[in-house]
């Protein structure tokens, strides 16, 4: 578990001397063979459990064209190789972190995402719910980004909010946002820990109807998942230190480095959107993706 620790390190300073021998990174012949070997011999969809769909296809591209990669850092000559790319590929093969994401995914999702409900995932979609507004972020398995929407949710801070008023709006955002073949997944909270102030509680209360009609009558239960915050922080890395890292820029960084796979005219409306519509539209991006990365999809 110390070399895993100290990968990271030991690879920076390879790189910053430009060395191109693999013996000079911190792993043993026999460490260095399996990840080669699953490099060279895994298909598409095996790789695209451990990397981005992008970077799995100049990765196959690349071993098409020029035969079996002979070392590690040869990895290092395709766009969009970084550190945490092969570290991460490495955790996965070396030290076996498939187990650990696996119970991850049934401690930080309410109710536990069943195994044979993940073969069977076509489309996530990611809510967030405000008093403000709802948005949704629909993006399919192979991480492509398919639909972003931004919905008015009519209440403000001095509107007489009531049950029926809520129910109104709750009825109005519901076709906007349901999706064939989706699960759904919004954010966890418990009601004791409910936000004091009534237009604050009036947007849990508009999530709880809005939870209720997507799963309402539906033969595949459950439908809807909710995700503690603290896990998109840490799928994310969405706290350096002190500071936090808005939405917007992780999905920046993400669609860069093409692990999601957004079309240039869903960029276009990212990129039209106020600053705050865009944290929010960041934010159900990446609860669609923590999904698929908690999957291993």
């Amino acid at each position: 578990m110390m070399l895993s620790r100290k990968f990271p390190t030991y690879l920076s300073q390879s790189l910053s001397r430009g060395l191109r021998q693999t013996t000079q990174l911190p792993y043993t012949s026999e460490q260095q063979y399996k990840v080669l070997d699953v490099l060279n011999t895994s298909s598409e969809k095996e790789l695209r459990k451990w990397l981005g769909p992008s970077l799995v296809m100049r990765i196959i591209d690349q071993r098409e064209e020029n035969g079996p990669f002979k070392s590690l850092e040869s990895l290092f000559g395709i766009k969009g190789v970084k550190e945490s790319s092969l570290f991460k590929l490495c955790e996965f093969v070396l030290f076996n972190r498939k187990e650990e994401k696996v119970l991850l995914r049934h401690t930080c999702l309410t109710p536990a995402l069943p195994d044979a409900c993940i073969e069977s995932i076509q489309n996530v979609v990611g809510l967030v719910i405000e008093p403000s507004c709802t948005t949704c972020a629909v993006m399919d398995r192979t991480h492509h980004l398919l639909k972003l929407g931004l919905f008015d949710s009519r209440l403000r801070e001095n509107t007489r909010l009531s049950i029926p008023l809520l129910y109104e709006v709750a009825r109005d955002i519901y076709p906007k946002i349901i999706h064939d073949d989706a699960i759904f997944v919004m954010e966890q909270y418990t009601l004791n820990l409910m936000p004091k102030g009534q237009y604050r509680m009036a947007g849990h209360l508009l999530q709880s109807m809005i939870y209720t009609m997507l799963n309402f009558g539906e033969p595949d239960q459950p439908k809807v998942f909710q995700i503690k915050p603290q896990t998109l922080t840490n799928l994310f890395s969405l706290r350096v230190g002190s500071e936090r890292i808005g939405c917007e820029l992780a999905v920046r960084s993400l669609i860069d480095n093409g692990e999601v796979l957004a079309p240039e005219h869903l960029v276009r409306r990212f990129d039209k959107e106020t600053t705050v519509n865009r944290e929010y539209l960041g934010l159900s991006i990446l609860r669609s993706l923590a999904i698929l990365r908690l999957c291993n999809l």
